[in-house]
């Protein structure tokens, strides 16, 4: 008994750790005439990309903004850029509620 148990743990185990290994989609697509490679939907950044990333500056903050103290909460609602309340109707997800209010 002992070893089908073992048995089952070493397979289920292979099968497991296997799959994950080729979690990620990998595609390619034309795009204006250039072939660009996807992983999981998103763009690989090429040679050109990763310069232009390189040469932005690197953001310093003020000394004020070091070891300051953060509300426990924040009411938004107060604030002028939140959005009003809308009934979802229809057809609608709650996509929109999801982007809207977190």
């Amino acid at each position: 008994m002992k070893k089908y148990y073992f048995f089952l743990l070493v397979t289920l185990s292979y099968l497991f750790s296997s799959t994950g290994i080729y979690s990620q989609e990998k595609t390619m697509k034309i795009i204006n005439g250039k072939e660009v490679v996807f992983i999981d939907g998103l763009p690989l950044i090429d040679e050109k990309e990763m310069m232009f990333l390189e040469s932005l500056p690197v953001l310093e903050l003020p000394d004020s903004y070091r070891n300051r103290e953060l509300p426990e909460s924040v009411d938004n609602s107060e604030l002028p850029y939140f959005r009003s309340i809308f009934n979802q109707s229809d057809m609608e997800c709650g996509q929109a509620s999801a982007v809207a209010y977190t």
